[in-house]
């Protein structure tokens, strides 16, 4: 999912067709124009940390030496650590392990870490981490929320946000078998 395509969504709403025009035909955009892409892409990314961190979390796996019995947050990753979500060791047995401040303190050896973290700040040739759950409507709903919350309309702003928690949750909720109990003869 591109941010240029939500951006483009978030723009119909809005009822900006110069400002879809400019950026899909690369025009030179004036600085108003210029100022509310700038506010449009802060609010995408504000709807993105927001999906990452209480509904969706970002997550990723690598396999590390623990040599010294810490594992150092710069070792694991460049990308900014919301959090340890578990420690294995190469056979899949959880390990313990405790938080530092700068880092992981575990057991020495081969373990295997995931962790969940923040996405990066997002431009609008960028491509969204949500390959999943979220489609380009549910982001839209949730940055035109953010949109008019920072423009001071809270009347609309709540109007977005509703739609977006409700379509969110709908999203991610478990899709399971639906199970009747079995009918018997009288």
């Amino acid at each position: 999912m591109l941010v240029k395509n939500i951006v483009d969504c978030v723009l119909k709403f809005l009822g900006n067709a110069e400002l879809i025009d400019a950026i899909n035909n690369d025009l030179e955009l004036n600085e108003s124009q210029k100022e509310e892409l700038q506010t449009i892409l802060m609010c995408v990314n504000m709807v993105n940390n927001i999906i990452a961190t209480d509904y969706l979390k970002l997550k990723e796996t690598i396999t590390l030496e623990n040599v010294s019995g810490k594992i150092l947050f710069s070792d694991i990753t460049n990308k900014k650590i919301l959090d340890i979500v578990k420690i294995c060791d190469t056979f899949g047995n959880s390990l313990k392990y405790k938080m530092d401040y700068d880092g992981v303190l575990t057991k020495k050896g081969k373990v295997v870490l995931t962790y969940a973290f923040f996405p990066n700040t997002m431009d609008i040739n960028d491509e969204l981490d949500f390959k999943i759950h979220i489609n380009e409507r549910i982001f839209t709903y949730g940055v035109l929320a953010e949109y008019y919350f920072f423009k001071g309309n809270f009347d609309d702003a709540s109007i977005w946000d509703i739609r977006f928690k409700q379509a969110l949750q709908t999203s991610i909720r478990k899709q399971g078998e639906i199970r009747l109990p079995k009918r018997g003869w009288f």
